[in-house]
């Protein structure tokens, strides 16, 4: 009792508590930073004994919703599937007025997922090809490791809007990036060769627990 300690990071020392009669100490650690922690106590009294490592490390996260009301994607990057699309009138509107090259990826952002969470993927989207014969958007998502999100799906000619959702979780705390998909190649022309026109709006990405 009545000593001090040197609390350090690895190598860096973080400060030099002291040590009350009962031996005890505590130290508040504030302005952490996005990154591991590797902590010890080295004892400034004696021999300097030096305490067990204790490791820990500090993420950080902030839900992505893009609703593309500020005539941009938000931090979603556009692949080539997306070559004729806009952001127009708060969506991602596209009417794919070339023959092909409609499918491959759509979007894709980067995330930092961590093991033991849990996180949701939602999207709205409306098919508004004209004829019933035009071909329909078909999208999926999934991680770039390959893990699946959404599955396929095939928007119904309704011109209504449908929300695909999902949660997921991952094995491995690691930078992932999430891919939205169009499986529709098509576009351009009539009847059964063309359609595949479609909006999407409000791209959500949550961690839920």
């Amino acid at each position: 009792p009545n000593q001090k300690i040197r609390l350090r990071d690895g190598s860096t020392s973080l400060d030099e508590p002291p040590v009350n009669d009962s031996g005890n100490w505590s130290h508040t650690m504030s302005s952490l930073r996005n990154k591991g922690y590797s902590l010890t106590a080295i004892a400034l009294y004696g021999e300097q004994p030096v305490s067990p490592e204790r490791t820990f490390t500090v993420e950080t996260w902030a839900d992505s919703v893009t609703n593309f009301n500020d005539g941009t994607s938000g931090s979603w990057v556009k692949g080539p599937a997306g070559y004729q699309g806009t952001v127009k009138g708060g969506v991602f509107y596209n009417n794919t007025p070339g023959a092909s090259g409609h499918a491959g990826l759509l979007f894709s952002q980067t995330f930092r997922f961590i093991t033991g969470k849990t996180y949701s993927f939602s999207y709205r989207v409306r098919n508004f090809s004209p004829l019933a014969e035009n071909v329909p958007p078909i999208f999926s998502v999934e991680l770039d490791s390959g893990q699946q999100i959404i599955a396929a799906y095939t928007v119904p000619r309704t011109g209504q809007w449908h929300t695909q959702t999902a949660n997921f979780t991952v094995s491995l705390s690691a930078n992932r990036t999430i891919q939205m998909k169009s499986l529709q190649d098509r576009g351009g022309g009539s009847g059964s060769d063309g359609g595949n026109d479609y909006e999407i709006d409000d791209i959500i990405v949550r961690m839920i627990i």
